[in-house]
C-alpha cells in the first residue's frame, strides 16, 4: 500500500498552486490583450479636412482600418469607395491648379528661364536607365506655375519619369499634381501642373 506522508501532500498542494498561478496569469494576459485590441479598433479614424482652403492646398490620404465586426457588404466595397473619394480629391486639386494656371499672365523673364531649365531636366541618366523617357514634351510657364505635358507607353513609365523628374526639378518647382489621359493610340498623356513660386 502506498501511503503519502506529509511531504507528499505538500508537493501536491504546491503543484496545484503552481498550476493555478499559470492558469490565472494566462487568463489575465488574454483579457488584457483583448482590451487593447478593442481600444485600438474603436480608435477614431482621421477625419476629412473641414476647410475648403485646406482641401485645395493638400490631398489627404484616407486611413484604412479593418472593421470591428464582420461586414455584410462585399469585401472590396469599402476600399473601392475610399479609393474613389481619394481620386475625387486628386481630381479637384488638379482642376484647381489648372484653373489657377489658366488665369495667370506670363512673366516672360521667369517663364523663359524656367521653361529652359524644366525642359533640360526632363531627361537624365536615371530616367534613361529606368527606360522612362517622355515623348512629345511640352513645357509652358506663366507667372508662378508651369504646365508640363508628354506621352508614355505605359503608366508605369510615366510614374517612374514623374518621380525622377520631380527629384531633378524640386528646386525649381517644389510641388506638382499630375493626371493621365489615354491617347487614341493606347499611349498615355500626362499633364503636370507645377507651382514654381508663390
Amino acid at each position: 500500500m502506498n501511503r503519502r506522508g506529509p511531504s507528499g501532500a505538500l508537493g501536491t498542494l504546491l503543484l496545484v498552486v503552481a498550476v493555478g498561478v499559470i492558469v490565472g496569469f494566462t487568463l489575465y494576459r488574454t483579457h488584457a490583450r483583448g482590451d487593447k485590441v478593442r481600444s485600438e479598433t474603436n480608435a477614431p479614424v482621421a477625419s476629412e479636412a473641414t476647410s475648403a482652403a485646406a482641401n485645395e492646398a493638400t490631398v489627404d490620404v484616407p486611413v484604412f482600418r479593418a472593421p470591428a465586426t464582420p461586414s455584410t457588404s462585399t469585401p472590396r466595397a469599402k476600399p473601392d469607395a475610399a479609393r474613389a473619394r481619394l481620386q475625387a480629391r486628386v481630381d479637384r486639386t488638379h482642376a484647381l491648379l489648372a484653373s489657377r494656371f489658366a488665369g495667370e499672365t506670363v512673366d516672360r523673364a521667369w517663364a523663359a528661364g524656367t521653361e529652359t531649365t524644366l525642359t533640360t531636366l526632363a531627361t537624365s541618366d536615371q530616367i534613361r536607365a529606368m527606360d522612362a523617357g517622355i515623348e512629345h514634351l511640352d513645357v509652358d510657364c506663366r507667372a508662378t506655375m508651369c504646365r508640363i505635358g508628354g506621352d508614355f507607353d505605359t503608366i508605369t513609365q510615366g510614374d517612374d519619369w514623374f518621380t525622377l523628374y520631380m527629384a531633378n526639378v524640386a528646386a525649381n518647382v517644389p510641388s506638382a499634381s499630375y493626371k493621365y489621359d489615354k491617347n487614341p493610340d493606347g499611349t498615355w498623356h500626362m499633364t503636370v501642373y507645377a507651382i514654381g513660386r508663390k
